[in-house]
């Protein structure tokens, strides 16, 4: 009888089962090719960041030669943490399943952990237990969870209660802590460095586990509570070499696995630990072991920011800067250890030190200010950019800091415009915005410092001239100003929003500039000071930038508002004091000056294009000017002579320079002489001046119409 005989369909399913067999280790050779590449690529130990890409319809050499020769994708500026990871690998979970797996066995472990510390509390308070059973049953609920953690993560269970598996063993660890540490502090078991030797051997225990699993539940539950440990009772010495060294376990797997987000809550638990301490311990008895810890949880958390780090490939430069400190990549959490490290160390240690020993505060400040440079100077050696731009920074700072702390107020301002500048400087040679914006910071600080406050120092005093500090703060605040504008004017390579900025230097330059003349010289002398220096301005203004100008006419503006209103009653010209005759140096010299200023604008006119007529406007105000002064300083017919010849010369200016507007102001001028001698003149002066008045008057009157008639054609 024909068919398939029962062995023959025993072969068969042998073979299946053969070939499944076969299909089952392949698959498990892919997985475990896979794990490795996961993990190769999450701990960021490569030199290159590279990525195998798997296409499909190839064959097997072509996927061997891919394996060999990955493929290279464009790596990323490297920042301080790496991927970052979430707490467990896998498929993102719903709402729901979230809630139900994760955070009911969190907040469940954290509810078993306070439990367990109010259950100790209770036999401690009623005596129920002796220390040794207490301890013993410490331990042994702390290894239960421990092994329930372990068997739940069997590769059996794994898919399954992960985050179960995981918040246990965390919460083993914690529980563990507490037991070890109450065997000491408060039970006094065992000695404290055998105690302190149990605690570290679970502490590596903890790391091993995290790093092994790569949980970041494990490891946060294992040290978080952990750090909650030392507040159960009273906080000593131990209680900070604990914290000292749970840290140290903490940043191990930190610098492993990059979680920069348990660094950062390390940092401030170690920190708040000592702030804790230091509240009952702050004497100097104390100095030496806060300056111990102190130094260690610095030193901790300085090397684990160069540690983090994968090195850059680039060289080392700055013009990223502004990036790291305004942008804000993936170097955030990095920089946010570096600046969270400096404000409690350096807080806590001035705290200690101001509080014992006050006159070593600046001091100290300007010591951390040059650690701080020494950390920024290893930085730019291993190429870490942003190391080196947030310690350069915090150098700047402390820079800042340490000025008013050390120095006598009169001296601030001194020392901060020189920072200010030498900042700018140091942002302009390595192209660092950051930079800049520091010492722009620190320029508009010595700025409203110098105006509002070191206004009344000393005023200059040639017999005393190192205590005249008013003169020399602001010199020292107008140069740094005046440089720093002729730096950002010349520098081209800047962003556009700071096109600008050497206008807002140069603004405060001449602020500044006009408020010293006017506080250190006297009446006509100030107006003096004014006119020479809006004349520079306007110099400057035609060489360089007509924005220099604008200040230049301000400058002119407030010139003409002081004689009009406050010069004209100063003391006139007097042959034997000449020096004293400060109302006609007052108007001599700005007259002069308006003149020049006109005549600058005159030559320049077709190249300008809105202040083409400004030329006229210094013109008229020098003509004021003159037309004053003389009625002021002449007496009787001399002003009436001398307004006239005053005309006759305009006149004749206008002629030369065919401008209609400089012969109306003749015009108009020679009409003021005339209404002067027909009706002051005629009535007020004896006859000997009148007679002159009328004959020198006449002679200009000819004098104009034949100038007139000569030139008509100009007309």
């Amino acid at each position: 009888m024909g068919g398939i005989s029962p062995g023959e369909i025993y072969n068969e399913l042998a073979k299946i089962r053969e070939e499944i067999k076969n299909i089952k280790t392949q698959i498990h050779s892919v997985e475990d090719r896979l794990d490795i590449y996961s993990e190769f690529v999450e701990t960021q130990v490569k030199p290159a960041v590279g990525k195998i890409t798997v296409k499909p319809e190839k064959q097997e050499e072509e996927y061997l030669k891919e394996e060999q020769e990955p493929e290279l994708e464009e790596e990323k500026e490297p920042g301080f943490e790496g991927k970052k990871e979430p707490f467990f690998k896998g498929e993102k979970i719903g709402f729901e399943e979230n809630i139900g797996k994760k955070w009911f066995s969190r907040i469940g472990i954290i509810s078993i952990f306070i439990g367990m510390v109010l259950f100790l509390k209770y036999l401690y308070d009623r005596h129920l237990m002796s220390p040794v059973e207490k301890v013993g049953l410490g331990i042994f609920v702390g290894l239960v969870m421990l092994v329930a953690g372990g068997f739940l993560n069997n590769k059996k269970y794994e898919k399954k209660y992960e985050y179960l598996s995981r918040t246990l063993t965390g919460g083993g660890f914690a529980v563990l802590y507490l037991i070890i540490y109450t065997a000491y502090n408060p039970y006094r078991l065992i000695p404290a460095d055998i105690d302190m030797i149990l605690l570290g051997l679970i502490i590596v225990f903890a790391v091993f586990l995290s790093l092994r699993y790569s949980s970041m539940v494990i490891a946060s539950e294992a040290f978080f509570l952990g750090y909650i440990i030392p507040f159960l009772g009273d906080i000593s010495e131990y209680a900070l070499v604990y914290a000292t060294v749970l840290t140290g376990g903490l940043v191990i797997i930190v610098q492993r696995k990059g979680w920069i987000n348990m660094a950062i809550g390390g940092l401030v638990a170690v920190y708040v630990t000592h702030i804790s301490w230091l509240y009952g311990n702050n004497q100097p008895e104390d100095f030496a072991i806060n300056a111990l810890f102190l130094s260690i949880y610095f030193i901790i958390f300085t090397a684990l920011a160069y540690t983090i780090r994968k090195p850059s490939d680039e060289a080392a430069s700055l013009e990223n800067f502004q990036s790291v400190l305004f942008k804000i990549p993936e170097s955030y959490h990095g920089i946010l250890i570096v600046a969270l490290n400096a404000i409690f160390s350096y807080g806590l240690f001035y705290s200690v030190i101001n509080a014992n020993y006050k006159i070593y505060a600046g001091l100290f400040t300007m010591m951390v200010a040059g650690v701080y440079l020494c950390l920024a100077y290893a930085a730019l050696n291993k190429n870490a950019k942003e190391l080196f731009a947030i310690y350069l920074t915090l150098c700047t700072t402390f820079i800042t800091i340490a000025i008013p702390v050390q120095f006598n107020y009169q001296w601030i301002t001194f020392a901060w415009a020189i920072e200010g500048f030498v900042l700018l400087i140091m942002g302009f040679r390595y192209k660092a915005l950051g930079l800049r914006v520091f010492g722009n910071i620190v320029g508009i600080i010595a700025l409203v410092k110098t105006l509002f406050i070191d206004t009344g120092l000393g005023a200059f005093d040639i017999d005393n001239i190192f205590k005249s500090t008013r003169v020399f703060t602001f010199l020292i605040t107008i140069i740094t100003f005046y440089a720093s504008s002729a730096m950002y004017f010349k520098n081209k390579d800047k962003p556009e929003y700071e096109s600008k900025f050497w206008e807002y230097y140069l603004i405060g330059g001449v602020l500044l500039t006009t408020l010293i003349l006017a506080l250190e010289l006297n009446d006509g002398w100030i107006t003096i000071a004014w006119s020479i220096e809006g004349f520079i301005l306007l110099l400057l203004g035609f060489r360089y930038n007509e924005r220099i100008r604008v200040l230049a006419n301000i400058v002119g503006i407030i010139i003409i508002a002081k004689i009009l209103f406050m010069d004209t009653g100063l003391r006139g010209f007097d042959i034997d004091n000449l020096f004293r005759s400060t109302r006609f140096f007052a108007f001599l010299i700005p007259i002069i000056i308006f003149y020049a200023s006109s005549i600058l604008y005159f030559k320049n006119r077709n190249k300008l294009e809105y202040e083409n007529e400004y030329w006229k406007y210094y013109l008229i105000g020098g003509v004021l000017l003159t037309t004053l002064i003389l009625a002021l300083e002449l007496k009787g017919g001399l002003i009436s002579a001398a307004w006239a010849i005053e005309a006759i010369a305009i006149l004749i200016v206008g002629f030369r320079y065919e401008s209609s507007i400089v012969r109306k102001a003749g015009i108009g001028l020679l009409l003021l002489t005339i209404v002067r001698v027909f009706i002051f003149d005629l009535a007020g002066l004896e006859t000997l001046y009148r007679i002159m008045s009328f004959m020198v008057l006449g002679a200009i009157l000819m004098g104009a119409s034949f100038l007139y008639s000569k030139y008509k054609d100009r007309l």
